[in-house]
């Protein structure tokens, strides 16, 4: 642990000697970043892959951590090979992470509307596409584990994380996880998310969302205003929905949990993919501090332009359903 923590240490000290993020779409691809590709589960006519990206140095004696990441896409769809993810993998993989991109089936690609008559109904096959979901990130997670020595990763340092749908599904499948569910049992007893980094995500739960075992640290980022994942819930009583991450960092805050919730004014869903280019240290601090030091903190920031009114829509699972449903 203590080389782990001088490795990535000394790591931010390099990064940190520049002075500032060059813009997104320069951001460097880097060669030495080395790319393969595993399939790791079959379902049916799906073959289920993730690609893991590794940078490799003369320091690869050392154990690596571990990002594990779920595309984003509204359960339709989604690539986790989108161009706009590789910059944010090649960071990762250079300040010394094993960052592995997954495939998860997206239940929602195939789903007649005229089928939805209400909320309900899609509450219903939303649960079911979450799931899935959520089991297929189970099943790369064991893949992960169980290749922990050839790999040269720590199995006690897998970090969840995932854009828009992407972050529903890393969020949830943490959340069954500290409550025992019986999706949980695909991994092995003593297995626990070393942490979360969700960008615009949400859970889905009856109730708000409440903890039977204390949760890993979490990085939130939300725009207020996002109408495609509720920032604070969608939800039909008293069937539950979807709760946003202001409602998360509450219930998170509830139980004393380490975490850092990351607020952007008047933004709407653009903030499941802006993190990715533009929070690049914000993501090494939290990872830094919190996981790896382990210390425990709260931090909350909220983002927004001098003198422009901050708005706070109201935001319904009918909403949710229009919204994703086109």
């Amino acid at each position: 642990m203590t080389k782990l923590c001088l490795y990535i240490s000394c790591l931010i000290t390099l990064v940190a000697c520049t002075h500032s993020l060059p813009p997104a779409s320069n951001q460097p691809i880097s060669p030495e970043v080395i790319k393969e590709n595993f399939v790791f589960a079959t379902h049916g006519n799906d073959t289920l892959s993730l690609d893991k990206y590794e940078f490799h140095s003369t320091i690869d004696s050392i154990k690596k951590p571990v990002i594990l990441f779920a595309f984003g896409g509204g359960f339709k769809g989604g690539d986790k090979a989108y161009k706009g993810y590789i910059s944010f993998f090649h960071f990762l993989a250079r300040q010394g992470f094993v960052v592995v991109s997954t495939d998860y089936r997206t239940q929602l690609k195939d789903l007649e509307t005229s089928n939805i008559q209400s909320p309900i109904d899609f509450m219903q096959v939303l649960q079911q596409a979450i799931d899935t979901a959520v089991t297929d990130f189970y099943d790369a997670t064991s893949f992960i584990l169980s290749h922990h020595d050839a790999w040269n990763i720590n199995p006690q340092q897998i970090i969840a994380c995932g854009s828009s749908a992407g972050a529903i599904t890393a969020l949830q499948a943490t959340y069954y996880r500290c409550n025992q569910t019986t999706f949980a049992l695909h991994l092995p007893d003593t297995f626990q998310y070393a942490g979360v980094i969700s960008f615009a995500g949400a859970i889905l739960d009856s109730h708000v969302p409440t903890w039977k075992n204390k949760p890993c640290p979490m990085l939130l980022f939300q725009g207020r205003a996002d109408n495609i994942v509720p920032f604070q819930q969608a939800t039909l009583a008293p069937f539950g929905g979807l709760w946003g991450s202001e409602t998360i960092a509450a219930s998170l805050k509830k139980v004393k949990a380490s975490y850092q919730f990351h607020i952007v004014e008047n933004a709407g869903h653009e903030i499941a993919d802006l993190p990715l280019h533009r929070n690049h240290y914000d993501v090494m601090s939290f990872i830094t501090r919190q996981i790896i030091h382990k210390e425990s903190i709260v931090l909350e920031t909220h983002e927004s332009i001098p003198n422009e009114e901050i708005t706070n829509p109201r935001f319904t699972l009918q909403d949710y359903l229009n919204n994703n449903l086109k």
